[in-house]
């Protein structure tokens, strides 16, 4: 039996949680709760541990041309691949601006220029609506770790929370075309670091955090978070 390091997507009830896993050839994976079926997958229906979820996908996958879960995280310099994925019936969330949230505060925290943000999202509308629209993109994730102070080359700066909340309602006046209703918003941060900002914004739909082995089990890891996303009526990713 030959053991893979599998990054998955999971979602339970109205959660997702990102997990890497060591899985044998012979385990049945779990994934994602609210989302269609594959359509795509070489793999049959699991039963998983929870009883509803199905698999999801990775990030960074940009092989849609093979069969492989049901979706994934694509980087901006990915979205090129956003119409093969349409075209093999895979679910997409998509980065749209500057993941690195460095570029956009030279000058620290306070000099954090949200517009800029903005408007490096909306130089992508055409394809968000499109691929929105035809249910392949189902939600942005912007900035990587934001609460990390190690991400600015060691200069302990975190993206300040009142810019996320900024940044957030600028989105959805710029796109009235889509609804929180099956499209989702957010950054790739614990929603507990929202939180600790005071006020967190409800045009924040969507938190993404990543899971590692020294954080414990992926039930500790994942317990604060589902309780803080549901506080904040979010999706986890």
């Amino acid at each position: 039996m030959v053991n893979h390091v599998v990054k998955i997507v999971l979602v339970v009830s109205a959660i997702l949680i990102t997990v890497r896993v060591l899985l044998p050839n012979s385990t049945k994976l779990i994934g994602n709760f609210g989302l269609s079926q594959p359509t795509s997958s070489s793999f049959t229906s699991p039963t998983p541990a929870d009883g509803v979820s199905i698999p999801y996908g990775p990030f960074h996958n940009t092989d849609f041309t093979r069969p492989f879960f049901n979706g994934a995280i694509l980087s901006g310099r990915e979205w090129s691949n956003l119409e093969t994925a349409r075209l093999n019936g895979y679910r997409v969330i998509g980065v749209a601006s500057d993941s690195n949230s460095c570029a956009y505060m030279p000058n620290g925290p306070d000099s954090f220029d949200v517009a800029r943000v903005n408007r490096d999202i909306r130089a992508r509308k055409a394809d968000i609506l499109k691929y929105a629209q035809n249910g392949t993109l189902i939600g942005l994730m912007e900035f990587n770790e934001p609460q990390n102070p190690d991400q600015c080359q060691d200069k302990g700066w975190k993206v300040p929370v009142w810019a996320m909340n900024q940044v957030a309602d600028q989105f959805w006046m710029d796109f009235p075309e889509l609804s929180k209703d099956n499209f989702s918003f957010g950054f790739g941060g614990p929603p507990t670091y929202l939180e600790s900002g005071g006020y967190v914004s409800p045009s924040i739909t969507l938190s993404v955090v990543q899971y590692e082995g020294r954080y414990g089990t992926v039930e500790e890891f994942a317990r604060p978070l589902k309780e803080s996303a549901a506080r904040l009526g979010q999706k986890l990713v």
